[in-house]
């Protein structure tokens, strides 16, 4: 997992990336804390709420990447 910045965008983009050989499978992802965007602690905007977060993936194929856009989360 890693942050994507970009310059002169507050904004940031998360990116899940299987680097690996095989295939990941039953992947599980979670963030220890709350990160709710734009700082608005409301129903719906904590990216630990996210379906890649409160869901299994079966199986996450060698180079595959999943980009993570917190303006359409939760939308």
């Amino acid at each position: 997992m890693a942050p994507k910045l970009e310059a002169d965008n507050p904004i940031f983009y998360l990116t899940i990336y299987n680097s690996g050989r095989t295939s990941a499978r039953n992947l599980k992802l979670t963030l220890d804390k709350s990160f709710h965007k734009f700082g608005e602690k409301k129903p719906g905007s904590d990216l630990a709420d996210c379906t890649a977060f409160t869901q299994p993936i079966d199986a996450f194929s060698p180079g595959s990447k999943v980009y993570l856009d917190p303006i359409l989360i939760n939308k």
